[in-house]
């Protein structure tokens, strides 16, 4: 921005004294100062509308500015609340994943639990399956002899 500075102030104002002024210090102006204070007057105008002019485009490049920037503030609100569903829907996926990741590790441990029990029982079923073929072959030829026996004294 360019504000009128003292020196274009003094080109508005017409001198107090000097070869310009007519009965010299009475106050009144002679023709010649009255044109030379008008041309003043107008070249000071016409500064002020060039500092006018380029102050309104200056606010205007600012407004342009502004207005941008609350573009793109809000489109970077925009993409924040578009990440911020995607990351609660994440957070929520990620939760269900860990809580069926959790009931399939409690599945996991009870079945094997279950199959430990199991495995005891059918190694002692087979001991008691070894122990009754033992049983039984012994009876097996206990029985081949007294039939063995019996044919022999029949």
């Amino acid at each position: 921005l360019v504000y009128p500075t003292d020196a274009k102030m003094a080109m508005v104002l017409p001198p107090i004294a000097g070869p310009a002024m007519g009965n010299h210090g009475s106050g009144e102006l002679s023709e010649s100062g009255h044109a030379a204070t008008i041309a003043s007057l107008r070249r000071a105008v016409e500064e002020l509308r060039t500092d006018l002019h380029v102050v309104r485009g200056s606010i205007q490049h600012l407004t342009n500015v502004v207005q941008g920037e609350q573009e793109r503030s809000s489109a970077i609100e925009r993409a924040a609340a578009t990440d911020r569903a995607r990351i609660d829907g994440l957070v929520a996926g990620a939760r269900d994943t860990k809580l069926r990741d959790d009931q399939h590790l409690h599945a996991i441990h009870a079945a094997r639990k279950d199959l430990t029990a199991l495995d005891a029982r059918v190694r002692e079923a087979t001991e008691k399956l070894c122990i009754h073929s033992d049983t039984l072959a012994s009876k097996g030829s206990s029985i081949g002899e007294l039939i063995a026996g019996a044919a022999s004294a029949a």
